[in-house]
């Protein structure tokens, strides 16, 4: 009995540590992300969007109904974390962009401050939409972050061989994500980079090893 109960104590110290050092790669992640956000954006080129009036990063959800109205639909996303203190709310609009199909606006539950918009349109082309935005454009390719969250909630980074691909105007703050067939499958108006220069997940050598969880 007393050795099977210095064990027990053994293994509860063992996961305060595991916990304690996971905790303290996560807050090294959450502040190198931060810190690098600002001149990424920076050296990128990227600038805030606008969408007719409204400004990604500066207009809030008041701007927001005064141009387009009530959503259809307004609500936090599946798989985001649920102790997020300031969560993004999506607003879905039927129609209200320059391409038919629907458009969704996200704002900072928090602050209501507008962060990105996406339009889904029925049927564009990759042609087409350069015919539209025009030829000052930069083609990307991305892949997840995957230590950060499942794939798809995971942060972006820009890696040549990606699976993700997307057409950037980046002075614009517009992406476009085009498919195989070079179909645009949606429309971003950003207030930042679509995603990272680099893995921070290979920076700190926890590639597909440790899921940290998606940066706030």
């Amino acid at each position: 009995m007393k050795n099977r109960a210095s064990f027990f104590r053994l293994c509860i110290v063992l996961t305060v540590l595991f916990l304690t050092c996971l905790a303290s790669v996560r807050g090294y992640v959450c502040e190198l992300a931060q810190s690098s956000r600002n001149v990424t954006t920076q050296k990128s080129g990227w600038k805030a969007a606008k969408f007719r009036t409204l400004v990604m990063g500066g207009s809030k959800r008041s701007d927001m109904l005064r141009l387009l109205g009530k959503p259809i639909w307004s609500g936090r996303p599946m798989g985001e974390p649920e102790n997020d203190p300031n969560p993004e709310i999506w607003n879905d609009y039927d129609r209200g962009g320059e391409f038919r199909g629907k458009l969704s606006v996200v704002f900072r539950k928090r602050t209501g401050v507008i962060v990105s918009i996406y339009l889904y349109p029925a049927m564009l082309s990759k042609n087409e939409a350069i015919k539209r935005f025009g030829n000052d454009y930069v083609e990307t390719r991305y892949d997840y972050d995957n230590c950060l969250g499942d794939e798809e909630s995971a942060p972006m980074y820009e890696s040549p061989n990606g699976q993700v691909r997307f057409i950037e105007y980046r002075s614009r703050g517009i992406a476009l994500l085009v498919d195989d067939l070079n179909k645009v499958r949606n429309i971003s108006y950003l207030s930042g980079p679509v995603g990272a220069p680099a893995s921070k997940c290979k920076r700190l050598g926890l590639d597909g090893q440790v899921k940290l969880g998606p940066l706030t």
